[in-house]
């Protein structure tokens, strides 16, 4: 945690806090849910700070965890390169957007089921029912940071099974996650198989996960399979089945090879489209998911077009997701940046003998030191907090070899 960025670290705190606090106030009779979830904007309860309170709460530790994994994993990465203001501006943005696509979507589900309501007569009034419209989470802005990944680093490979062991603060979060996934195994026991066996596929996964063992990933997709076909049987509706087949998919490409970074966010984003047609009432804002991503597109073009807005801004100037910077273009100039080499200059004198200029050392040595703080103020404010001149300098300096 000490070297995790600034808001990175923040929203995971702030996240699993709120979350704590809606356990606690769930023992005092208060839905924080309620209260701090996103509402259908026609419900009562709908209230327009929620576009921004409903991305720091979570309807569960899955929920929670899967959504911080995903952030402490790409976030910290995506922060790095951006600066804390641009990547705090992105975050909220793409959270937003998620929020906006989801409220459509019910706007659109409203239209189309409320004359069948009306017909058929409903239990609940109509505004108790639009107030059980809440949404919760931060899936549309995670969401929105594996795009940025996927376009910051398209050839980066993504793997399930670990080449190294994973590092011990993680292990034990997954072996806790691990636990929990079992303890529901054994609460849902009594009730079947279909109730308790996507349980322990999750368990035998995030097993697998830890130990780095495909027979216990490939076990888990087993049960998936399973559970698909037994669906099928029982004619438990297509969205049940379509999500465990594409949550068997994605696994086992996964774990055959690692897939880029580009194809693997490409699929993704496909695997939710696929999901917001098929899967429809099984608790999942798949569109807020797309609109996280769509959001987030946007605003990465409208970067690459425009500069990135205002200079000093923290999101403003020119952004990391500039088109081509001279003759170079943004990746050369930006790979140089991180691939800093020191050598060492000697010029021919005395006859042919190499002796050390020490003028030219001592201004390299100044110049060093010069580069040194801008690339420091890139690490607190990100590339589009330099002034011009130290943009020209650090650009300059990226060029030399």
């Amino acid at each position: 945690m000490n070297n995790m960025p600034t808001i990175t670290k923040n929203l995971l705190i702030i996240n699993i806090l709120m979350f704590a606090c809606r356990y606690v106030a769930s023992l005092y009779g208060i839905d924080l849910d309620n209260l701090l979830g996103l509402h259908f904007f026609l419900a009562s309860d709908f209230r327009w700070y929620q576009f921004f309170t409903y991305m720091f709460m979570h309807g569960g530790l899955e929920h929670l965890f899967l959504n911080l994994f995903a952030l402490w994993m790409f976030g910290r990465i995506i922060e790095n390169k951006m600066g804390f203001q641009q990547f705090l501006f992105y975050y909220i943005t793409c959270g937003l957007g998620a929020g906006i696509t989801q409220e459509c979507t019910q706007y659109i589900n409203y239209l189309i089921q409320y004359d069948h309501l009306v017909d058929t007569g409903s239990i609940l009034e109509m505004s108790d029912y639009l107030n059980n419209w809440t949404t919760v989470g931060a899936s549309g802005a995670v969401y929105g940071i594996l795009l940025a990944f996927g376009m910051s680093y398209p050839n980066e490979r993504i793997f399930i099974i670990a080449p190294n062991s994973l590092p011990e603060r993680l292990s034990l979060i997954l072996s806790f996650i691990t636990f929990y996934e079992l303890y529901q195994v054994v609460a849902n026991f009594k009730y079947g198989f279909v109730y308790f066996a996507p349980y322990l596929a999750q368990a035998i996964f995030f097993l697998g996960f830890i130990l780095r063992k495909r027979d216990l990933i490939y076990t888990s997709v087993a049960i998936n399979l399973i559970l698909a076909l037994d669906g099928i049987n029982r004619g438990l509706g297509i969205s049940y089945v379509a999500s465990l087949l594409t949550w068997a998919l994605i696994t086992l490409l996964l774990v055959q090879k690692p897939l880029k970074s580009k194809y693997f966010v490409g699929l993704y984003a496909l695997a939710e489209f696929f999901a917001a047609l098929t899967c429809r009432g099984d608790g999942i804002a798949h569109f807020a998911h797309l609109g996280g991503m769509l959001f987030g597109l946007l605003l990465i073009l409208y970067w690459r077009n425009h500069g990135g807005g205002r200079s000093g801004s923290g999101y403003g100037g020119y952004s990391y997701y500039d088109r081509d910077s001279g003759s170079n273009g943004w990746r050369q100039w930006f790979s140089g940046i991180f691939r800093r080499q020191k050598s060492s200059h000697t010029t021919q004198r005395n006859g042919g003998k190499y002796t050390q200029d020490m003028n030219y050392r001592q201004q390299q040595k100044e110049h060093e030191e010069e580069i040194d703080h801008i690339l420091d103020k890139v690490k607190r404010n990100g590339y589009n907090g330099l002034t011009e001149e130290e943009k020209k300098r650090l650009f300059d300096f990226s060029q030399k070899k």
